[in-house]
């Protein structure tokens, strides 16, 4: 009976790789290799690249990057190949991110999996590389991890100038509502003295009752409240309208 099962688990992979009658296995990094030099044939791409390369002042250990892809001589795109999607909260994972993030390079990951279908493969690496060569993105700028406050901020006060807006505001001094131990507003903003707009900026980690009683203490004083993600793009356009639609 395991005999049997075994003849039938191979008879299906070979013919989902090709339909030979023994059993196929697919080398995913040559897979990958031929996939994206036919379909991004005016891209430079390297293959296994140390993040150091990249951004020598990396802290701690990074995965290496299995395809890096290159615009005008700039990493704007880092490929990762594996078993299982990343586990987030990894050391190694977080630090390979944030390595990249600083100088400006998005993130993708694939399982090494046969399953893997071709045309999505290469869509998803084309939008990326699309938002990558985009400058309406905010994550754009050099040393965009560390700087992104400062990228907010000049985009903050470049698109609303009738706005005062204050930085790293205690939340108690907006809101009666707000414990001491609240995390600080990153960015208030003022209209004839009152404060209108509350945006934070979070980690991961935002639901804990740090950054939750935020929110709720805002709320509870009339204060619109605001979050964006340092992980995700941020592109310009998307933090514009959502701050001008939380002003209306």
């Amino acid at each position: 009976m395991e005999a049997e099962s075994v003849e039938k688990k191979q008879g299906f992979w070979s013919w989902l790789l090709g339909g030979s009658n023994q059993m196929v296995e697919r080398d995913e990094d040559s897979y990958f290799m031929d996939l994206f030099r036919n379909a991004f044939p005016n891209c430079r791409m390297e293959y296994r690249m140390p993040v150091r390369r990249l951004n020598q002042s990396a802290q701690g250990p990074c995965q290496e990057i299995d395809f890096a892809f290159f615009s005008h001589e700039r990493c704007v795109l880092a490929v990762y190949l594996g078993e299982t999607p990343p586990d987030s909260k990894r050391a190694e994972y977080q630090n390979t991110r944030r390595a990249l993030e600083q100088v400006g390079a998005r993130c993708l990951y694939f399982a090494r999996s046969p399953h893997n279908d071709s045309a999505k493969v290469t869509e998803q690496v084309a939008v990326a590389l699309r938002r990558a060569e985009e400058p309406e993105s905010v994550w754009s700028v050099p040393a965009a991890y560390d700087g992104l406050a400062e990228s907010f901020a000049a985009l903050f006060s470049s698109a609303f100038p009738n706005y005062q807006i204050a930085r790293n505001v205690p939340s108690r001094q907006l809101s009666p509502y707000a414990a001491e131990w609240y995390a600080p507003v990153d960015f208030a903003f003022y209209r004839g003295g009152r404060c209108v707009l509350a945006v934070c900026l979070c980690e991961d980690n935002y639901r804990n009752r740090k950054f939750m009683g935020v929110q709720e203490s805002m709320e509870s004083a009339g204060i619109p409240y605001l979050r964006f993600f340092r992980k995700f793009p941020n592109e310009r356009q998307y933090v514009l309208d959502r701050v001008a639609r939380a002003l209306r």
